[in-house]
């Protein structure tokens, strides 16, 4: 099965595979929506000089390397590799599947409780990918050590074995596109929408015709000028419009958008354009492709060829 909705999900699959995103023990012991692009960035405040609980470290949690290897930081319009801790467990993906361990965080160890039923996809990962998920996974029944190197930094330790995360908030400043990089011509591939109440549901665009320009500092919306903005661009990758006309709140007359989906609870067409009026998150995804985000939505483009 493939990992993108632009090469071989249907929005209904997509959706059932982006909701294991959150397959953590309870929906509301993890993160709100675990493999949701980030959180919204919190002000810094200083570590505590040891973890006594869980609710030390609770939240999202990048990988930035286990065993050495270093996970790229998305798949698709979702993080690739995480350890997102709450009240009572963990959950977990590392580039392939998701599962997630029940446990808690005490005098800073994770102690992980007897396994029982686990859920967990069961994607083909590879010879490689296969056997390093299964000692991740596994890697948190071994009842891991557990301390920050910074406050937006922690390490785990089991035995020999290392894991680093970092908060998404801090990793993805590593990934930030320049302003000559969003430059051109953009196809939308995928659209995800993230809930409060946890999970995530997606549909790819691929076959969507409409497409995304930027030049300078103004971006158009082909074939749909109603939906145009200038924008300034911050340091920190955040397109924030600066002009433009308010969308509006019923359908986009845009030809060649339609809004059908399969279901209420999955993403719109419109709501990929409506996410560039919200002052987006812009990352680099890796083969071309740009991520757009604000917590709710995430949008996946990829460069068009001159």
């Amino acid at each position: 099965m493939s990992e993108r909705a632009h090469k071989g999900f249907g929005p209904t699959v997509l959706a059932m595979v982006l909701a294991l995103a959150a397959c953590a023990p309870n929906s509301e012991s993890v993160s709100e929506a675990a493999g949701r692009p980030e959180d919204a960035p919190t002000p810094p405040v200083p570590p505590p000089a040891s973890i006594a609980a869980t609710t030390d470290v609770t939240g999202q949690w990048d990988v930035v390397s286990f065993e050495g290897y270093r996970p790229r930081r998305l798949s698709g319009t979702g993080r690739a590799a995480y350890a997102d801790f709450g009240r009572d467990g963990v959950a977990l993906r590392i580039e392939c599947n998701y599962t997630g361990r029940l446990g808690r965080v005490t005098d800073g160890r994770f102690i992980a409780e007897p396994a029982g039923d686990r859920v967990q996809t069961q994607i083909g990962c590879g010879p490689e990918r296969g056997p390093r998920e299964v000692r991740y996974f596994g890697f948190f029944d071994r009842n891991p050590s557990v301390e920050f190197v910074s406050v937006d930094r922690l390490r785990l330790r089991a035995g020999q074995d290392e894991l680093i995360l970092e908060r998404p908030s801090v990793r993805r400043l590593s990934y930030l596109a320049s302003m000559a990089e969003l430059q051109g011509s953009w196809k939308m591939l995928e659209v995800s929408w993230f809930p409060p109440g946890g999970g995530a549901a997606g549909i790819g665009l691929s076959e969507v015709p409409t497409r995304i320009v930027i030049e300078g500092n103004r971006l158009r919306v082909r074939d749909c000028p109603e939906v145009d903005l200038t924008f300034q661009y911050t340091g920190e990758g955040q397109l924030r419009k600066s002009g433009g006309a308010a969308l509006p709140a019923g359908r986009l007359d845009c030809p060649g958008l339609s809004d059908t989906a399969d279901g209420p609870a999955l993403p719109k067409a419109s709501d990929a354009i409506r996410l560039l009026h919200a002052n987006p998150l812009v990352e680099k995804a890796g083969d071309g492709a740009l991520l757009l985000s604000n917590g709710e939505y995430a949008l996946l483009i990829s460069r068009l060829s001159a």
